[in-house]
């Protein structure tokens, strides 16, 4: 059996690469999985029962226009009156019905009948019961005489369809509103019926349930069956009593499951609080989630993709990292010949073993190189770093010897004429100290200085003496003039690279206080650092000064800011801080401010600020540039929502629904703010405005088309007609019908000039 370590490297990058794509991708995967398609159930469910309550106001609004006919009839027109009139005085019953026909907006068809009497009076005209029931025999599922008692006989409001459901039947259905006259009194004259054909309820049906398609059920408030109707279902007709039965014991509004005839069905349900109707869509649960499966095969599909392009990337990674190996394996001379079992760095490090211990004449070489590997181990040691082990390696092989516990390094720039570098690093190592060791270094990348590393047994060991020592030797010996920056002992190697840079950092302090020769990092940063707090406060408020595009108030500010630092910074580390994280946030908020702003050259000047005014005057530029930068974007996205609310509003002021509210949303502003916008614009409030654009649009239609008054209402967002013909003659001194033949006479007269 193959041991894991002998595994090939190939096999395990490509593992190795498997499984950090996959782990991520499978764990992401179910969770967009399970969140959307939880998130997409519970919306469709919340969008159907919406849209079945706004079936429900529809109905419930229908229901009532009907109800105030019937009051109108009832009390108006004085239905004792109105039947008492010679019977050849028939035209003010007709006009009646057809008023109301043309004025209702459902378009409904109406009949009158006078209780016992042989009369059924409609828009057309009034016909002889006997003509009306030879009639509607064929339409009426029903006997005549059940049909005559209904009409005579109601005391209340009745809802019943004009068949009762047969299986296959076709034919179109008619839902029938009847009301006895005088409506709510107990010995009712006469019945009005309200007849609203399939075309007119599956218009409704669409209008409020979408693409939802199913079959539609009303029932009465004794949970009674008085309308159903399939729009594009799925319904069988045989199975009508097995859901009628499950349809009436559902209780409340809601989404319910049921089985049917061995099928899955949902049912959304709702009850009217003002007429006790209640109604149901019954649909297929596939076709009711079918949004869901179409997400889930979505999912697939995109998990599947992402798999495969993650298999791909790992398989392609892996031969892209396995490239290195394989090339020193055919470097290797008799690599090919190892044994097959080991694995490409075994054969690697077998080899390189048998290699060195083979050739003495590399050894030889090295030994003649040791001075130079000196000169590279101490450079890696106080710049680079590195492991533990590493470097007692490189040590060993540089002959470098560290006895003790201690260790920091020190920074010596030298200026002045007559010394050199080489000689300094030997005076160095020279110098005779107690229970302590020196190594100098030339650092070749800073010019005129010397790194010493020194290593001490004394656990607080006296770096200002060490220091002393070492500047009193090269000084008496050359004409130099030094700086010393020193950093923190520690007690590990590795931390030479750590203090290497505190010491370079405390010798930059120098810049600030040039009076001194020896600075310390501890002294010089770390306790200028507790006794100093960062002016926040008074940068916060000069960045927001700019974010608000004020150029006065930030140049106070940064007059502020700029004192501050003056004041209290002692460390030049804090203040090149502070000047790099401010001009890191005026970069950031142009960005955010999509003020354009070359950020490479920006940072190539910032980079060379060396005192506090270059840093201030820089700051007063970039402040007026980009408060200028954000005055015109303000200035331009301003333009643009004004330009944006006006077009919105002339689009669609002929929703009925439209409100200040919803356009706000539809901005993401608030109302007052859009009150204030279409005031500075057009002169108007929201209101007059929209009612202004209407009105124009209505004269409009009424000068130049022969619709009706009602469509013209409804088509430019109206719902009362009477109301808008109320407002019209205020605003106009006349009626929509007056204002349309005024406008015809004058077109034509002046066709006829």
């Amino acid at each position: 059996m193959l041991k894991i370590k002998n595994i090939p490297i190939l096999y395990r990058y490509f593992l190795s690469f498997f499984l950090v794509a996959m782990i991520p991708i499978s764990i992401m995967s179910f969770l967009l999985y399970t969140t959307n398609v939880a998130n997409l159930k519970q919306k469709t469910n919340e969008a159907s029962i919406t849209s079945l309550v706004q079936l429900k106001s529809r109905m419930d609004y229908i229901i009532k226009d009907f109800s105030s006919v019937a009051l109108n009839t009832s009390s108006k027109y004085n239905i004792h009156e109105l039947f008492n009139k010679d019977v050849t005085d028939v035209n003010e019953r007709t006009s009646i019905i057809e008023h109301y026909e043309e004025t209702l907006l459902q378009n409904p068809g109406i009949l009158l009948y006078r209780h016992g009497e042989n009369i059924v009076y409609m828009a057309d005209g009034p016909i002889s019961y006997s003509t009306f029931e030879n009639s509607i025999s064929n339409e009426y599922d029903m006997t005549m005489v059940r049909f005559f008692n209904r009409l005579n006989k109601s005391t209340s409001f009745q809802l019943f369809s004009n068949k009762h459901l047969v299986p296959y039947r076709t034919e179109e259905l008619s839902i029938c509103f009847l009301y006895p006259l005088p409506y709510n009194e107990i010995i009712p004259i006469a019945s009005m019926v309200f007849v609203l054909n399939n075309s007119q309820m599956a218009k409704i049906f669409e209008d409020y349930m979408g693409s939802l398609t199913g079959d539609f059920f009303i029932y009465d408030t004794y949970l009674s069956l008085a309308y159903h109707q399939g729009f594009n279902s799925d319904l069988k007709f045989e199975n009508i009593e097995e859901i009628n039965n499950k349809l009436t014991k559902l209780k409340g509004t809601g989404i319910n499951n049921m089985s049917i005839g061995g099928q899955k069905y949902i049912a959304i349900r709702t009850i009217s609080e003002d007429s006790g109707l209640t109604y149901c869509v019954l649909m297929t649960y596939n076709r009711f989630y079918q949004q869901i499966t179409k997400a889930k095969l979505f999912f697939y599909s995109f998990i599947f993709t992402l798999m495969s392009t993650g298999i791909i990337l790992a398989l392609l990674l892996a031969t892209y990292n396995y490239r290195p190996v394989n090339h020193i394996l055919r470097l290797m001379a008799g690599a090919s010949s190892m044994d097959k079992k080991q694995n490409e760095f075994e054969i690697i490090s077998n080899t390189y073993k048998k290699l060195l211990g083979s050739n003495k004449v590399l050894l030889y070489q090295i030994e003649k190189q040791r001075p130079i590997i000196k000169e590279q181990c101490l450079q890696r040691l106080i710049q680079d770093g590195g492991k533990t082990e590493d470097i007692h390696y490189y040590l060993q092989c540089a002959n470098i010897q560290f006895h003790y516990s201690q260790y920091f390094v020190m920074i010596i720039s030298l200026s002045g004429f007559n010394f050199n570098i080489g000689e300094i690093c030997r005076i160095v190592e020279e110098i005779p100290f107690e229970s302590t060791l020196a190594y100098g270094i030339e650092l070749t990348n800073e010019k005129n200085m010397v790194g010493v590393i020194i290593n001490t047994e004394d656990k607080q060991p006296d770096v200002i003496s060490c220091s002393n020592k070492i500047m009193d030797m090269i000084a008496s010996t050359f004409e130099a003039q030094l700086v010393i920056g020193i950093g923190t002992p520690y007690g590990d190697i590795v931390k030479c690279n750590t203090s290497f840079l505190e010491a370079k950092t405390a010798l930059q302090f120098r810049d600030i206080n040039d009076t001194q020769k020896i600075y310390t990092y501890d002294t010089t940063i770390i306790h200028s650092e507790e006794s100093y707090q960062y002016p926040s406060k008074e940068q916060a408020l000069f960045i927001q000064s700019i974010r608000h595009g004020n150029s006065d108030v930030a140049l106070t500010a940064l007059d502020e800011f700029i004192e501050r630092i003056r004041v209290q910074a002692r460390s030049f580390i804090i203040i090149r801080y502070i000047f790099f994280e401010t001009i890191n946030q005026i970069v950031r908020l142009a960005h955010q401010q999509n003020v354009k702003l070359d950020v490479n050259e920006t940072l190539k000047e910032s980079a060379v600020v060396n005192s506090i005014e270059d840093f201030k005057n820089k700051m007063i530029e970039l402040s007026n540039f980009i408060c200028e930068g954000i005055k015109r974007t303000k200035e331009e996205k301003y333009k643009k929502l004004k330009k944006g609310i006006i077009e919105y509003i002339n689009t669609y002021y002929c929703q009925f629904k439209i409100s200040m509210e919803m356009v706000a949303n539809q901005f993401n502003i608030s109302a007052s703010y859009l009150g204030r916008i279409v005031r500075e614009e057009t002169g108007h409030t929201f209101n007059q405005y929209i009612t202004t654009l209407r009105l124009e649009e209505a004269k409009r239609l009424l000068r130049d088309t022969d619709e009706k008054v009602k469509d013209i209402v409804s088509k430019v967002g109206y719902v009362d007609v009477a109301n808008f013909i109320r407002k019209f003659k205020t605003i106009e001194n006349v009626t929509p019908n007056q204002y349309r033949t005024i406008k015809r006479y004058e077109k034509q007269k002046r066709n006829n000039v």
